[in-house]
């Protein structure tokens, strides 16, 4: 039997060592630090398909590393963002949720898959992901999303339920940057539903509330249409002209007049307001 020297042992073993080495270098066994940068490279300069493969090769390479639900969370912004493909970026968002659930990113994936789903219409899912947002997300978000499920509700003509979430704003907020638009939107969901004595009553409160903000004259506007609905046209028009010096678009309202006034002149039969 042939007797091999240590020192002979010891330098086929480096020579194998560093086979396997150069072997999985030529396979293109790169850190995923590298990975990622590179694709951020390609991302930056526009080639977003080449984004994406190096995105996807470090989340297969690497599903463990920090960098994969970072890197799968950008595969589905670049289809959403520059791609425009929704129902790809839907698949690449909804696989981040799979393998990530308890992701940082997997919580912007469900805050730009609820944008996907209302944009599609898709408005009950939508909800179900503000919601999940409510429970889980940013606790200084949670009157954001439960906005956007309010505007989801009126979306589906559940004006009542849209209502239940905006006045939880409400109560949680006094002075918030929500408070505006949030009163705003109480009083559109009962002009909406017909709701005609409670609209007057709500656009007032905005202007009473808010009388220097822009959204007390879009209330002021509100009353003037309710009141040309429920065929009070000598109201509606001393509110149209009261508004003519203070509203932004003129035009509109001088346009607003005239309708009213050809109205008046021939005395259409209208609804009444809507009582309890």
């Amino acid at each position: 039997m042939t007797l091999v020297s240590v020192s002979t042992r010891s330098s086929i073993l480096f020579i194998f060592v560093l086979s396997i080495s150069l072997v999985i270098s030529g396979c293109g066994g790169s850190s995923e630090q590298d990975t990622f940068e590179e694709a951020q490279r390609l991302l930056g300069e526009g080639n977003y398909q080449g984004a994406i493969d190096e995105y996807s090769a470090l989340v297969e390479a690497y599903p463990a590393s920090s960098y994969a639900p970072k890197s799968q969370y950008k595969i589905a912004y670049i289809y959403k963002r520059f791609l425009k493909d929704t129902v790809s970026a839907e698949e690449a968002y909804n696989m981040l949720l799979h393998l990530y659930p308890d992701s940082e990113e997997a919580i912007f994936s469900r805050e730009d898959l609820a944008f996907i789903y209302h944009r599609r219409g898709a408005h009950r899912k939508a909800i179900e992901h503000y919601g999940y947002l409510i429970e889980h997300g940013p606790k200084d978000l949670k009157n954001t999303f439960l906005f956007k499920i309010a505007l989801e509700y009126i979306e589906l003509n559940d004006f009542r339920q849209a209502r239940v979430e905006l006045k939880e704003i409400l109560r949680a907020e006094v002075k918030g940057k929500l408070v505006p638009k949030t009163l705003y939107r109480v009083a559109t969901t009962y002009h909406l539903e017909g709701n005609l004595d409670e609209a007057l009553e709500a656009y007032n409160l905005v202007i009473e509330k808010l009388p220097k903000h822009a959204l007390a004259l879009e209330s002021k506007l509100g009353i003037a249409t309710v009141l040309e609905e429920s065929g009070e046209l000598v109201k509606a028009l001393v509110t149209l002209n009261l508004l003519l010096s203070e509203y932004p678009n003129s035009g509109a309202i001088r346009l607003r007049i005239e309708r009213a006034k050809e109205r008046q002149k021939n005395a259409p039969k209208l609804r009444k307001r809507s009582r309890r």
